[in-house]
Parts: C-alpha cells; sequence; structure tokens
C-alpha cells in the first residue's frame, strides 16, 4: 500500500515539476513537420533548411536555396542564375487600414524553359545547434510563403501562435495527454497518459484486494483472520479511493493544460481580402490593383 501512495506522489509531482515550465520555445515548431496547407492554389508553404557556422549568414543561404526546394510541377530550374530583388510589402488581416509591414523578395528563375519570377516572404524561422563531425553547426530552417510562376495576387495572411484552444480540449477529453501530444508536448502528453494509466491501474488492484479479501473473510470464523482481512480491506479502500480523486483531478488538470498551455509554434492562415492598391504608370494612367482571397 505504502509503494502504490508513494507512486502516486511521484506521478503527481513529476507533472506538476514539468507543467509549471512554459516549454514552447524548447520544442520545434509544429510547421516543422506538418507543412502549413494554403488555402489559394496560387500559394504554397515551403520550409527550407540549411547548415552554416554563423546565424547571419544562415539567414541569407536559406533565400538561396529555395528554389531546390519549390514544387516539382513547377519545373523551376535549380542550375539557372537566379537573381534576387526585395521589397516592402504592407500586411494586415483584411490589408485595410494595416500598418504592418515585412519585406518580400521576388526571384527571377526559368520554369519550364522561360523566364519566370517567383514572390517569397519570410513567415516563421526556427534554428538549433547541432555537432557534425565534430563540428559545431547552426541547423537553420526558415519557411517561406511562396507563389506560383508569374502569380500576380497577393500573399495570404499569417500569423503564429503558441495557443491552440479548442483544439487541444477535444482531444484531451477523449484521451488524456492527446491534447499535449498534438501540441509537440510530449513529456507533458507521456506523463498525463502515464499518470492516468498508473492511477487507473491502482484503483483496478485496490479494488481486486478489496474483493479477494472479503471473499476470505466470509470463508473462516478465525477471529484473528477476520480483523486482518477488514484491515486489508480499510487500507485498500483508502488506496483506491485516493486513487479515484487524484485521476478525477489529474483529467481535469489536463483538461485545463490542454486549453491554455502553450505548446508549439504553429502557421494560423487567414482569410483575406486584399483590395491591393492605387498604381500610376508613367505618371498618367491610374489603375487599382484587387484581388480576393477567401
Amino acid at each position: 500500500m505504502k509503494k502504490t501512495l508513494t507512486y502516486i506522489i511521484v506521478t503527481i509531482l513529476g507533472i506538476a515539476s514539468v507543467c509549471a515550465q512554459d516549454v514552447s520555445d524548447k520544442i520545434k515548431p509544429r510547421w516543422m513537420k506538418h507543412t502549413p496547407s494554403s488555402k489559394n492554389i496560387g500559394v504554397c508553404y515551403v520550409p527550407v533548411t540549411v547548415y552554416s557556422t554563423d546565424i547571419n549568414a544562415a539567414s541569407s543561404l536559406t533565400l538561396n536555396e529555395l528554389t531546390k526546394y519549390l514544387p516539382r510541377n513547377w519545373n523551376v530550374s535549380t542550375e539557372s542564375e537566379v537573381t534576387r530583388e526585395s521589397y516592402m510589402e504592407r500586411e494586415g488581416v483584411g490589408n485595410i487600414g494595416a500598418n504592418k509591414r515585412t519585406q518580400s523578395h521576388k526571384l527571377n528563375v526559368v520554369s519550364k524553359g522561360e523566364p519566370v519570377s517567383i514572390r517569397c516572404k519570410e513567415v516563421d524561422t526556427y534554428w538549433e545547434e547541432v555537432t557534425i563531425g565534430g563540428n559545431r553547426q547552426i541547423k537553420y530552417t526558415t519557411l517561406y510563403q511562396v507563389t506560383a510562376p508569374n502569380y500576380n495576387a497577393g500573399f495570404e495572411n499569417t500569423y503564429t501562435t503558441t495557443k491552440y484552444g479548442i483544439h487541444g480540449l477535444w482531444r484531451s477529453l477523449i484521451i488524456p495527454g492527446w491534447g499535449q501530444f498534438h501540441k509537440g508536448s510530449y513529456v507533458k502528453g507521456s506523463l498525463f497518459l502515464g499518470g492516468t494509466a498508473l492511477l487507473a491501474g491502482g484503483i483496478v488492484y485496490s479494488q481486486s484486494r478489496i474483493t479477494n479479501s472479503r471473499n476470505l473473510a466470509t470463508q473462516t470464523h478465525n477471529a484473528e483472520h477476520i480483523r486482518i482481512y477488514q484491515r486489508r480491506i480499510s487500507n485498500f479502500s483508502t488506496v483506491r479511493n485516493v486513487c479515484i480523486g487524484t485521476a478525477a483531478a489529474l483529467y481535469i488538470w489536463n483538461l485545463i493544460d490542454a486549453i491554455v498551455a502553450p505548446g508549439a509554434r504553429r502557421v494560423v492562415i487567414k482569410p483575406s481580402m486584399d483590395f491591393g492598391g492605387y498604381t500610376m504608370e508613367n505618371g498618367n494612367n491610374v489603375g487599382i490593383n484587387a484581388s480576393f482571397t477567401f
């Protein structure tokens, strides 16, 4: 019985110590395993990974390597000379009254034998130190939003967040720890799942000992043996009730953590209505560029 109670205490303290830490910045972004899916056929998301000894150099290398990661059906030549143009672009939900500006790039490449331009912009980055051949290297990954060749509509509106809300809750409602797994918090998920399984095992084991002791008590007339069995029933009833109460508290804790605790950084794509802007050619003609993305 003492061992069972010890296991319960250790489980609670272990989960508490992990949940008390904000591990959102220590785990890889979700987009590194699950590349975001575009809502627009003319846009895709491309993660590019490079290795370098300098983090600033790594940032530039990803853009140079981008053409090697583009979709195959675009048939972009990776051997052609790539020229780059950079410019600032307005960004915001709805692109109406937005004052946020991000740097975008235009890559002039060759696709299907014809010169074309591809526009791209950085969505998010992640880097970590690794050791390759005994040498320290920086593994640097950039997630780009990239348009199809000669695609003229605007980029999709995106933002990054560590919150999951209802997406984590409904999973943890079904299986404790599943919401944490979904958010990339595998240690916490394992503790919630393992802790629940351990407590469930304690409930089943304690109830089996209670039932066994009751059966033995009815089969003897020895007063001393009956007292021993009754003591076992009382002790294992206490263990069972503690396990039930702890399991209930752990389940509720698991639900709260699934909602409020940060997880792996993820990319959210917002529907946008881009009214573009005014353009002038040769100072004479004025036109309006408009594109709608839902």
